[in-house]
């Protein structure tokens, strides 16, 4: 780097790091572009932080999830049939789709007590009531569609067993009375 390039570039960085221009009016000032330039990048930063910080909040809460897989009597998968989540206290429904290989899941449902149906073309409607929903629980609940007429219907009101397969964390919902027990019993 010459004398020269030097100078120029001490002057600059002394203009960013004070705010003065000593140019000529009407000559284009270099330090104001980096100046500006620095501020954006903070505030871009700032603004980035701001919702890799939020992001667990809107991530997270009092929800579970709903998920299985739609099979024939033969174990074949039924790929693009329609399942329908129905809230039973609220009567709120969401519908979903199975995959290629029968699969489907329905996330972010809030906890409760839900029905859940799957039909398919050529296949009776399938519906299984009482399923109890917990928070940040994913309950698996699996069809096998038996062959016929659309309008015809299966009711389950089974509820399904509640193992966890579908996650490896292990959990469990605290109700009141166990909690104002445990205090009592603290000295």
């Amino acid at each position: 780097m010459n004398r020269k390039m030097a100078v120029a570039f001490g002057v600059t960085r002394l203009r960013a790091a004070t705010g003065r221009d000593n140019s000529p009016e009407g000559a284009p000032d270099a330090g104001a572009g980096h100046a500006n330039g620095i501020r954006q990048r903070r505030f871009q930063l700032s603004l980035l932080l701001l919702l890799w910080c939020a992001f667990p909040l809107f991530a997270s809460g009092p929800t579970g999830t709903i998920t299985g897989t739609v099979t024939d009597p033969s174990g074949a998968a039924i790929p693009k049939a329609r399942v329908v989540v129905r809230d039973e206290a609220t009567n709120a429904s969401r519908e979903a789709q199975s995959s290629a290989v029968g699969d489907y899941t329905v996330a972010f449902l809030p906890t409760g007590h839900y029905s859940v149906a799957a039909e398919g073309k050529g296949f009776r409607r399938c519906v299984i009531r009482g399923v109890i929903l917990d928070v940040d629980q994913t309950v698996r609940v699996d069809f096998a569609l038996v062959v016929g007429v659309v309008s015809e219907s299966v009711v389950v009101n089974e509820t399904p067993p509640i193992i966890q397969t579908e996650t490896s964390t292990i959990g469990q919902v605290v109700n009141n009375r166990l909690v104002h027990d445990l205090r009592r019993s603290l000295p």
